[in-house]
């Protein structure tokens, strides 16, 4: 299975976690999840309206709507998992180093200390002095937090987007506004 990913996560990292079966269920009413994938029990193939869920920039892919286990570095293969919820407020990264930007004044903090371990840890502004926890600063798409999540694996940074659809409808299963980003693990 490609090992890049998009990750929609409510956008306040605080929210509690939603019903999962209420989420699920309404992810796949609404085409996003298809039938479960021979690979795990908490991954599913696309749906019949993945294509119209999320917004694929450029050229136009080709998506394999089956589970094709034998081909596992096909880059049309994409599987969706609602990861398993936690307790505590979880960081959804990978292993490559981004300079987060001040929630206050905007500017780049390349002063934060990697790798990040905790959506709690504080960074101070090096321009400002404002003073924020990890989840409260703009991580440009390449870092996020949540309790709760769905990773979309197959997407690269970029390929594509969750479409307003696909937001909105996140938005009435749950409550909360969501947010995306991307990673390599």
């Amino acid at each position: 299975m490609n090992m890049v990913r998009l990750i929609l996560f409510p956008d306040d990292a605080q929210s509690p976690i939603p019903d999962q079966k209420l989420l699920f269920d309404g992810l796949q009413s609404a085409g996003l999840v298809g039938v479960p994938s021979n690979r795990d029990a908490n991954i599913y193939c696309p749906g019949d309206q993945f294509m119209r869920l999320l917004t694929f920039l450029g050229c136009s892919p080709t998506v394999s709507m089956a589970d094709e286990s034998n081909d596992n570095d096909n880059p049309n293969n994409y599987y969706i998992e609602l990861a398993e919820p936690t307790q505590d407020i979880s960081v959804l990264q990978d292993d490559r180093e981004f300079s987060p930007r001040c929630p206050q004044c905007g500017k780049s903090n390349s002063q934060w200390h990697s790798p990040l371990t905790s959506a709690a840890s504080i960074y101070r502004c090096n321009e400002c002095g404002m003073q924020a926890k990890a989840h409260e600063w703009d991580w440009r798409r390449h870092l996020g937090f949540g309790r709760t999540w769905l990773n979309i694996w197959g997407v690269h940074d970029g390929e594509a987007v969750p479409s307003e659809k696909l937001l909105e409808l996140l938005e009435k299963l749950t409550g909360f506004v969501w947010n995306y980003a991307y990673s390599r693990k």
